[in-house]
Parts: C-alpha cells; sequence; structure tokens
C-alpha cells in the first residue's frame, strides 16, 4: 500500500493506491485492478473514489465492500457497481459523512461479483478532438457519439481526474441527463471534480460509458423490506421511513455548481399514492408519473451547492388492491360521479316500470 499525504486548501488528503487478487465465491479466478482515493471534500465529507478494472474475457457485475477505522468506530458500506465489460474500467464515488475522525484509515476493500448475463458494450464513445476541453476551472466538456444501430437510452459518462503527477483526485460525471442517443446522433456532454482540486486537475482518463446507474436502496418500512432506485449525480444517504410508514427522510448534497436533476423510483403501493417533496421543511417543485411496469416516478431539480434534510410524502400503508376490489373501492371523479348516479337512476326507473307492468296485468286478469 502506497500512503501519501498533501494539503491543499487547508483540507487533509488521505490517499491509497491499492492492489490485491479477488476471488469469487465459486473459486474461479477473477483479477481486478483497484486504485482507490480517500480525501474530505469541499464540504468536509469523507470520500472515497476509483476504478475496478476486468482483465476477464466476460462481463461481471461486481459488488464492492469499503472498509474504514474511524477513530475506534469500523465503518462498512457495501455496493453494486454497474457492469465492468471485459479488459474496461468502472470508475466509482461513495462518500461517507458519518466519518468524523481527522485521520480515517481505508482498508483493503473487498469485492464479490456475478457474471454478466446477456451483457454487450454500449456503442457509444467519447469523441477525442478539439471539442474535448479541460477548462481552467477544473471542468471538462466534449462530445459523444452513438455508433451503433440501436438507440442508447440513460447515458452515463464517467472518468477519473487526476493531476499533473497523475494522482488520482476525482471522479467525474456527466451533469445532464441523456435520456436517449440515436444512432449517429452527438450530443455535448460536462463533468466537474470536487471544487477542492479545480486548480490541479490536468488529466481526464479512463472514459467509461454506461447506462445502469441507478442506485438501489433497501430498506424497513412498517417493519417489511421495502426496494426502491435512484438516478442522480446528486448525494443522498441515510434513508429512513417515519412511523406510519407514508414519510421518507433522507440527507443530501449536491456539491456541483450547476443544477442537477434526481429522479425516484418507487413501487406502486396504490393508486392514491401523491408525492411531495420537501428540502429543509420548504417544499420544492417535482413531477410524477408512472411508467410501463408500473412503478411511480418522482423526479426534481436541486440547485447548486445545495445541502440538507429532504424529505418525500404521499406513501401509503395498504397494499395494491386486486382489480375485483379495487373497482369497488376506487371514488370516482364528478364526471363519473354523473355517470354512475345516471346509471343508478336510469336502472331505478326501468325497474318501476317492470313492477308497474306486472302489478298492471295481475290486476287485468282479477
Amino acid at each position: 500500500m502506497l500512503i501519501s499525504f498533501f494539503n491543499d486548501y487547508k483540507i487533509p488528503i488521505l490517499i491509497f493506491v491499492i492492489f490485491c487478487t479477488i476471488h469469487q465465491a465459486n473459486a474461479n479466478e477473477i483479477i481486478f485492478e483497484k486504485n482507490f482515493a480517500g480525501y474530505f471534500d469541499s464540504d468536509d465529507v469523507y470520500t472515497v473514489v476509483g476504478k475496478i478494472n476486468n482483465a476477464q474475457e466476460y462481463p461481471v457485475i461486481p459488488i464492492i465492500t469499503i472498509t474504514i477505522e474511524d477513530g475506534t468506530n469500523i465503518i462498512t458500506e457495501s455496493y453494486q457497481l454497474a457492469t465492468v465489460y471485459s479488459s474496461s474500467d468502472q470508475p466509482f464515488k461513495f462518500k461517507f459523512p458519518q466519518v468524523t475522525s481527522s485521520n480515517p484509515v481505508l482498508r483493503e476493500p473487498q469485492v464479490l461479483f456475478n457474471v454478466a448475463q446477456n451483457k454487450m458494450p454500449l456503442n457509444v464513445e467519447v469523441i477525442y478532438d478539439k471539442t474535448l476541453v479541460t477548462h481552467k476551472d477544473g471542468h471538462k466538456t466534449g462530445k459523444i457519439i452513438n455508433n451503433g444501430e440501436k438507440t442508447v437510452e440513460n447515458v452515463k459518462i464517467y472518468a477519473l481526474i487526476y493531476d499533473s503527477n497523475w494522482k488520482l483526485l476525482d471522479m467525474g460525471k456527466n451533469i445532464e441527463m441523456i435520456e436517449k442517443i440515436e444512432p449517429g446522433q452527438i450530443i455535448d456532454f460536462s463533468m466537474y471534480p470536487d471544487p477542492l482540486f479545480s486548480s490541479q486537475v490536468h488529466y481526464y482518463s479512463c472514459f467509461v460509458i454506461g447506462d445502469e446507474a441507478i442506485i438501489p436502496v433497501n430498506i424497513v418500512r412498517n417493519d417489511e423490506e421495502y426496494k426502491y432506485r435512484y438516478d442522480s449525480g446528486i448525494w443522498f444517504a441515510y434513508p429512513k421511513f417515519d412511523d406510519d410508514g407514508k414519510s421518507l427522510l433522507m440527507r443530501m448534497q449536491n456539491s456541483w455548481p450547476l443544477e442537477m436533476y434526481a429522479n425516484f423510483e418507487f413501487p406502486k403501493l396504490s393508486d392514491g399514492e401523491k408525492f411531495d417533496v420537501y428540502l429543509n421543511n420548504e417544499q420544492i417543485k417535482s413531477i410524477q408519473s408512472i411508467d410501463e411496469f408500473g412503478n411511480w416516478h418522482v423526479a426534481f431539480v436541486m440547485a447548486s451547492h445545495t445541502s440538507g434534510d429532504l424529505l418525500i410524502t404521499g406513501f401509503v400503508e395498504e397494499p395494491v388492491k386486486t382489480q375485483e376490489k379495487e373497482t369497488e373501492a376506487v371514488m370516482p371523479n364528478n364526471n363519473d360521479y354523473l355517470y354512475y348516479v345516471g346509471g343508478i337512476i336510469s336502472a331505478a326507473v326501468i325497474i318501476s316500470a317492470f313492477v308497474f307492468y306486472l302489478n298492471k296485468r295481475r290486476m287485468s286478469k282479477v
């Protein structure tokens, strides 16, 4: 392990570079090169960045476990990364606000993986020409092109960021939401380092194009497992439901100098769920929709350099009802109400007329 110290902007930085061999649980051997850096970012949050390189002939989905010695406390977190294709890298970046000591120690990480079935590399590439520019404030702009024959959705662009001595500083990710890129289409992108490193940035390396940066989260809601996902360049942590399971609270931080989007995907519990989003007790504008798989999506935008408590309300306790019960329980809107009332009145008129007709026949026979 190589340990080096340097002090920039009065904030201590601890750099670790670790190389080791990881074994798969079924005894098949795979070798990863792991390059890690741990540092306190511009918001004084301990951050771990790095990459995993897959030297094998097949793609894998790695799960990386990071352990940090924080004084007398041991912090351990596991993360599933996107697919790492053969002979490719996968950069990553995770934040650990629970670190409180000034000199944390990053232990040698552990990596498990599953073989990624039926996964093919994307035909989207960064264009390496004069349009790929590193600006004076350290941010990068460039273009990507879809060289394939299929539309690619939810494109993510990652890169590791180094100084002039090839010392790993940070990881960059495109700040734009690239919903899709058509065959032959060219799209602009930009990415920023943490402001701490803006004057040190010299190289952007290890460009990786991906489409799987949706982060899964498993937490407990009303004593049961609850799973949701989100896609964002914003950092979210410590999600927790309130006692009745109707509100989800978490910490958020947008360290970037530009607005950043967030898109949360929640499983549908009821047709009546209506979500609202609050930051530090103030409601922010959000959009709610439902996808083709029946999942709710709650999307919103955060201003630059924003942090605080994020609250999402509107979850319900009752599960989705069956079709028969759901039909009985649905409250009609005004137009539906008139339709239903009209139907009831019409049915009543028909039944009354029929009863009157029967009574008349009986009287005529008498």
